[in-house]
């Protein structure tokens, strides 16, 4: 059974379609490659990197989606954390403004990212 994984990594079938992160060489393997030929193997990079940058991809989302919810609410991450549930939220003025707020009045200009493209900046004399 060493010898099998040895040779051709995870796979319980052996590499016989070469698609997915099970069919990868195990690291010590993908080691060797690397201290022998001097670089990995393109598809096996390919591989990894796929399943590792779609996860990173899931945490992203999940992050935006968790900060549109309390944006929304019109919390801030510390307030919505330390609040107990039932706590009517006085800076709550309905999502469009919540929004209005953080994004400011132009849409367009959050793509655009300028300087005081968005926010008007006062000095403090």
């Amino acid at each position: 059974m060493k010898e099998r994984i040895a040779l051709y990594g995870w796979s319980i079938r052996g590499a016989e379609n070469g698609t997915g992160l099970l069919d990868l060489p195990l690291p010590w393997i993908m080691w060797n490659d690397y201290r022998n030929n001097g670089l990995i193997d393109t598809d096996v990079v390919l591989r990894a990197v796929f399943p590792l940058l779609f996860s990173v991809g899931l945490v992203m989302y999940w992050f935006l989606g968790y900060h549109m919810r309390i944006i929304l609410a019109g919390f801030t991450t510390l307030e919505h954390m330390s609040r107990p549930p039932e706590t009517i939220n006085p800076f709550d003025h309905g999502a469009r403004e919540n929004l209005r707020q953080i994004i400011g009045k132009s849409w367009m200009k959050l793509l655009i990212p300028l300087p005081h493209s968005h926010m008007e900046y006062r000095s403090v004399t």
